[in-house]
């Protein structure tokens, strides 16, 4: 997928399945209910150049591994009023293993910039990384939950009033 805008109501903007060699490069996806992005079970796949904003999660991976999520910008993802500590994350990952998210911009999402669950061989490397959480409405800039040997590199987190 390349160039591609998507914005509605919809449950996802993309989801992938049991797939491999994903490329997903230069899309603006907002204003869906569930993630922007969901893979469940793929594999050797990239995010790329992608603008995501305003949707109840950013990108969420299940069960996958060998990833790439590179030069994004993550913001403005809200989370349900029905249950706030589950939604208005930038990036999820849960259960997945060996991910790089190099360069990305995860700004003013509502529960957390990053969440990892069950989730190993992460690697968050940036120049600097932007990883900023609303005073007010953030809970994590990062969460960590059963996670092993995450490796972050070159970060700026913050949490400020924005």
């Amino acid at each position: 997928v390349n160039g591609l805008e998507c914005h509605t109501a919809g449950v996802y903007g993309i989801l992938a399945e049991d797939a491999t060699d994903i490329s997903i490069k230069n899309v603006e996806i907002s204003e869906h209910i569930g993630a922007a992005i969901k893979f469940q079970r793929v594999e050797n796949s990239v995010i790329e150049n992608a603008f995501i904003h305003h949707n109840s999660d950013g990108i969420y991976l299940g069960s996958s591994n060998e990833l790439t999520l590179q030069d994004n910008v993550i913001t403005h993802n809200q989370r349900d009023i029905f249950d706030p500590l589950e939604y208005g994350t930038g990036v999820i990952l849960s259960a997945s293993t060996n991910v790089d998210l190099m360069h990305n911009q995860l700004d003013r999402n509502s529960s957390a910039g990053i969440k990892l669950i069950v989730s190993n061989g992460i690697k968050i490397i940036n120049k600097p990384v932007k990883i900023y959480a609303h005073f007010i409405t953030s809970m994590f800039s990062l969460l960590f939950k059963k996670t092993t040997n995450p490796a972050i590199a070159s970060a700026m987190i913050n949490n400020k009033d924005i």
